[in-house]
């Protein structure tokens, strides 16, 4: 080659990529690792696709939701797994869209990216459950600790939720029980604040079972002829599976109409002895 024509020189040339602007799906999908099983609505078989060009950066990450954990993480790339790495183009370092953690991060590239998280209970994490008794107005509050992962039955707990059997039962000497269980809302569940339950994609709410078995509830048997309350075990009982968030069970009683106390009265002197005797 002619040095004149073609001179010699220290420069460098370097071919940059770009993206020709084409758009590929970036997936990610969030579901219960048994299909079926109880889930809040972020994780109950939700998916999201974005559509982003060849060499942007992409990020998916495992959802926080309470009384939950993330079992497993998946990625694909086209056809290839990527979840534990793998070479997708050459010259590829194998890290591109692999699991690390709970998050997949990667460099979009001209084939479809799929991304699925799933959950599974997580044991360790227990929510509690706070009974009240209101007698007539005046709240008397169970210190009884009772919390429960999510999905527990309740109504097979070693501590269940019911009535203070001692106030709706006749205790012995006494005609009839000192209260009944109040004919209008015997039995109010609310949340942990003793409010009301609002719709929250990451917490499961007392009726959110699809099972009518699971749903939390608190049923109350009729009144006896008498007017007393069922003293059957399983009136007001609480059933159904835990939820991902505290509950306030509170009980409402009215006094009896029909409970009295028999009075006796008894006159001694000053040395005890019964001056009714003398």
């Amino acid at each position: 080659m002619e040095e004149q024509q073609y001179p010699y020189t220290d420069k460098s040339y370097m071919a940059l990529l770009e993206s020709d602007g084409t758009l590929y799906n970036f997936t990610v999908k969030h579901a219960p690792a048994v299909a079926g099983s109880v889930a809040p609505a972020l994780i109950n078989n939700t998916t999201s696709t974005t559509t982003v060009p060849v060499l942007q950066t992409v990020q998916a990450a495992a959802q926080n939701v309470p009384g939950f954990k993330m079992q497993s993480a998946t990625s694909k790339v086209g056809t290839i797994n990527t979840s534990t790495g793998a070479t997708i183009n050459t010259g590829d370092t194998g890290t591109n869209f692999k699991v690390v953690g709970e998050q997949v991060n990667g460099t979009m590239v001209n084939k479809p990216v799929e991304v699925e998280f799933k959950y599974m209970i997580d044991p360790a994490q227990k929510f509690g459950i706070k009974v009240v008794h209101n007698l007539n107005g005046v709240s008397v509050t169970d210190r009884t600790l009772r919390e429960y992962a999510v999905n527990t039955d309740l109504a097979t707990v070693a501590d269940k939720v019911t009535p203070d059997h001692s106030l709706i039962e006749a205790q012995p000497g006494e005609p009839t029980s000192r209260y009944r269980l109040a004919t209008s809302n015997p039995v109010v569940i609310t949340n942990a604040l003793g409010t009301g339950f609002t719709a929250n994609s990451s917490l499961i709410g007392p009726n959110d079972a699809a099972n009518a078995a699971d749903k939390i509830k608190a049923d109350v048997l009729p009144a006896l002829a008498s007017g007393d309350t069922d003293p059957n075990p399983i009136n007001g009982l609480l059933t159904g599976k835990m939820i991902n968030q505290g509950l306030t069970v509170t009980y409402n009683y009215v006094p009896n109409p029909g409970y009295y106390m028999t009075l006796s009265v008894r006159y001694e002197d000053s040395n005890g002895a019964d001056l009714q005797m003398q």
